[in-house]
């Protein structure tokens, strides 16, 4: 039975994304950005000041978000991150 438009889409789709991850071996690590600015900024920091030393970053997932909390106001983020990076070779 022949395929439909969508469905040989949806299965070149399928094996772009097969190849595409197939072929990587990811460590996950853990970080944890800060800024008094917000968590956008705490998690921007965290990865800018890995990426010095870690190459290869392909992801992040956001695991835990605290502030602190001073008169009402928060006046300080920390978001915790695990972050997966492609190993060389």
């Amino acid at each position: 039975m022949p395929c439909s438009g969508r469905e040989r889409a949806s299965a070149l789709t399928g094996a772009r994304r097969r190849k595409a991850v197939s072929d990587h071996v990811y460590k996950h690590i853990e970080l944890t950005g800060s800024s008094a600015q917000g968590f956008e900024e705490a998690i921007r920091n965290a990865i800018e000041r890995a990426g010095h030393s870690i190459h290869n970053m392909r992801w992040f997932e956001v695991r835990n978000t605290r502030g602190h909390i001073e008169d009402g106001r928060i006046v300080h983020w920390q978001v915790t991150l695990e972050v997966g990076f492609t190993l060389d070779g």
